[in-house]
């Protein structure tokens, strides 16, 4: 019989068991201990056990689902007021018998209970408390189409697809790099600077990318040493498992307005790439969104391939689910 329960600290080895055996494809991470899982996951100064819903057979963890909250608009707590489904998995066997539904309804009602108005299934910025370096890459952006059960799993719930990201990568060792006239130019204009990387950052950074180790890379024009453009690296330790590489992953890669598609930013990350390689880095993730094509054109100038897709999905009904 399943028995239904909110987590427990004996949970930790069972769920870093379900979370090898739930089929979450290429963008979750392997090979992680239950010390990996405590430093990103249960760590984290929000983490509460009571939006862990688990399915038991026996004392074995068949099914979870990780209910939690959106970041508030300044990034220094919670807004309670937007929920997130930021996990579910169910062992392969299991499924198809109304495990994950029944795990999902109560999530969605410790949600409701805690004051959620509105509900989205899979993370993106500014609801993406967890997971970072575990699942999706260098930060969760939805359920990923590689992680083929969700989709058809969430829609049936009644989520809608709410928003699409392109996920990028750039093998360093495999590919050539990148040629041309404008980014010639573009290079010429400018130096590759390691920025401060010391600055004060949010709090919602600091506890999700924060705990890896990162740098910041930037675009200086020459003559008058305005920055044209930056972005951060975030060290991905916990993939060398899985993606049999050492990978990083940018974040927060911004071109000043009044310099956008001049060469500038495939300057950035072509030169971030070359600087990575010489730290022995081979491969480099990056996520965008679908709607953000200016970026993602400028990403692929830059040798980056589209290798995966993560939707996030929100809720469209008035009522949670209930078991069909």
């Amino acid at each position: 019989m399943i028995v239904y329960r909110t987590f427990r600290n004996a949970d930790i080895p069972r769920f870093g068991r379900l979370w090898h055996s739930a089929g979450l494809g290429r963008g979750a991470a392997v090979g992680i201990t239950n010390d990996g899982f405590d430093w990103v996951l249960f760590a984290q100064p929000y983490f509460d056990r009571r939006g862990i819903f688990v399915a038991c057979d026996g004392d074995q963890v068949v099914g979870l689902v990780h209910a939690t909250f959106a970041a508030d608009i300044e990034h220094y707590g919670l807004k309670r007021t937007t929920g997130v489904i930021c996990l579910a998995m169910v062992l392969p066997k299991y499924q198809r018998q109304g495990i994950g539904t029944e795990l999902v309804r109560q999530g969605m009602a410790y949600l409701r209970e805690q004051g959620a108005v509105e509900i989205f299934a899979g993370q993106a910025p500014p609801f993406d408390p967890f997971y970072h370096g575990l699942y999706g890459g260098v930060r969760p952006s939805g359920f990923l189409s590689s992680d083929v059960a969700a989709a058809p799993f969430f829609q049936k719930l009644g989520f809608k697809p709410h928003e699409e990201f392109v996920v990028l990568q750039r093998d360093l060792l495999r590919s050539s790099e990148p040629v041309g006239l404008r980014l010639l130019g573009a290079r010429r204009a400018t130096r590759l600077d390691l920025l401060d990387n010391t600055e004060a950052r949010s709090w919602w950074w600091e506890t999700r990318h924060g705990r890896f180790d990162s740098a910041v890379f930037g675009l200086t024009r020459k003559t008058d040493n305005q920055l044209l453009a930056r972005l951060s690296v975030i060290s991905l330790d916990l993939y060398q498992h899985t993606w049999q590489a050492k990978a990083a992953g940018i974040v927060d890669f911004v071109v000043a307005d009044e310099v956008r598609q001049k060469g500038f930013g495939q300057a950035l990350l072509t030169g971030a790439c070359k600087r990575l390689r010489e730290e022995l880095i081979s491969l480099i993730d990056m996520h965008i969104a679908a709607s953000n094509t200016a970026a993602i054109n400028t990403a692929k100038s830059a040798g980056f391939k589209e290798i995966d897709r993560g939707t996030v999905y929100r809720y469209a009904g008035d009522t949670p689910v209930v078991l069909a």
